[in-house]
């Protein structure tokens, strides 16, 4: 797969296990050390998109846990404050 940012998350994960039994095929019956090489940098171009996409959805989630979200004037958990209605 030559665009791997196109590809699902589960079409990654399935393309890193097609991969992983090609390199592990090759082991035991041989190959050249190109065939080696390229499928070795394939599994590592799979593992890094998987990575980058794990570090975003961790940061996303980072983000938007209720710690860091601000309340307006408006909502009910606003009425929760200790300050005086004009301070608010």
């Amino acid at each position: 797969m030559s665009d791997l940012k196109q590809a699902s998350l589960p079409d990654l994960i399935d393309l890193l296990s097609i991969q992983t039994a090609n390199y592990t095929t090759m082991i035991r019956t041989g190959a050249t050390q190109e065939e080696f090489d390229r499928c070795g940098e394939e599994i590592n171009r799979i593992q890094l998109e998987i990575a980058i996409r794990k570090s975003i959805k961790d940061q996303l989630d980072t983000n938007n846990t209720p710690s860091n979200i601000s309340y307006t004037r408006d909502s009910p958990d606003a009425a929760h404050t200790d300050k005086p209605d004009n301070l608010n």
